[in-house]
Formats: C-alpha cells, sequence, structure tokens
C-alpha cells in the first residue's frame, strides 16, 4: 500500500489568535495497491507543514490509511479510509503556533487498485507571535533629559571680557 499526496496551491491566509481558517481542498491523496490480489492493507502517513512566511514554521499531522481491495476474476473494487490523529501542530520561528486538523475520509469504491480523494484541512491560530516591547518610555526620558540640558546651557550667563 503505498500513499502519495499533493497539494494544488501555496496556502494563504490571514489569522489571528483564536480564529481558524479552513481550505476545503488543501491536497490531493491516491491510495495505490501495487498487488492486485491482496485483500486489504494498512499504511501511516505523515503530511508535513513548512512556510516560509511570516517567519520559518514546520509541522506536520500523522494517520493510517487503510484500502480494502476485492478481487473479482478481470477487475478490482477498491474502498478505504483515512484517518488522522488531529490536531497536528505548527511552530514558527516568531513563536506563533497554528494547530491543523484535517479531514477524515472515506474513499469510494472504484475499479482497480487506485483511489484519489481531496483532503481539507482547518488552521487554528491559538498563538499569534511573540513581540518584542519598544522601549518608548526610556526614549521619551532621554529626549526630555536632553532638552532639558539645552535649556540649562541656553540660559547660562555669558562671561565677561575685561
Amino acid at each position: 500500500m503505498n500513499f502519495t499526496g499533493t497539494s494544488d496551491s501555496p496556502i494563504n491566509f490571514t489569522t489571528s489568535a483564536g480564529h481558524s481558517n479552513s481550505i476545503n481542498d488543501l491536497m490531493t491523496i491516491t491510495a495505490k495497491d501495487s498487488n492486485v490480489f491482496s485483500n486489504s492493507g494498512t499504511d501511516n502517513i505523515e503530511v508535513n507543514f513548512n512556510f516560509t512566511q511570516p517567519s520559518d514554521g514546520n509541522g506536520n499531522v500523522q494517520g493510517s490509511g487503510t484500502e480494502d481491495i476485492a478481487f473479482f476474476g478481470l477487475f478490482d473494487l477498491a474502498s478505504g479510509n483515512i484517518t488522522w490523529n488531529n490536531p497536528g501542530t505548527i511552530t514558527f520561528a516568531d513563536g506563533a503556533i497554528l494547530n491543523v486538523t484535517l479531514t477524515p475520509v472515506t474513499m469510494p469504491t472504484t475499479f482497480g487498485t487506485t483511489d484519489s480523494v481531496q483532503i481539507g484541512a482547518t488552521f487554528k491560530d491559538v498563538q499569534d507571535p511573540k513581540s518584542t516591547p519598544v522601549p518608548e518610555p526610556m526614549s521619551l526620558a532621554l529626549l526630555g533629559t536632553g532638552i532639558f540640558g539645552l535649556g540649562l546651557v541656553g540660559r547660562r550667563p555669558a562671561s565677561k571680557s575685561a
């Protein structure tokens, strides 16, 4: 039993903590059994996610897939399902965290030993990027001290020449 997957397009969405984004047709998973005389098979599946924006992030969702094949003389009938150990976690270099939940699927009964199904996903933002505080109070204090110092220098009495 071999499972392969392809994604049709890049994933693009904007989110904030507590919000979710769903993508109905995230990828196509194909199950192919190389032995047409086998009755069934099970294989482990892992979907890896690698993000480049807004910062590097990666994670995965694991699951398993089964396929049942009935051999009827000149043709085969194949069916099966894929279940996921949801949710998977994607962590980003900037501290953001997404949970990804993949949809379980039942492969339709088809002729032959190959089935393909569309997998959907929901991405939930569980933690926004960690922000670095901007030191504004210190900047304003330094600016105020500088202006005060200039005021003192400007008010100093001029020296008399003899």
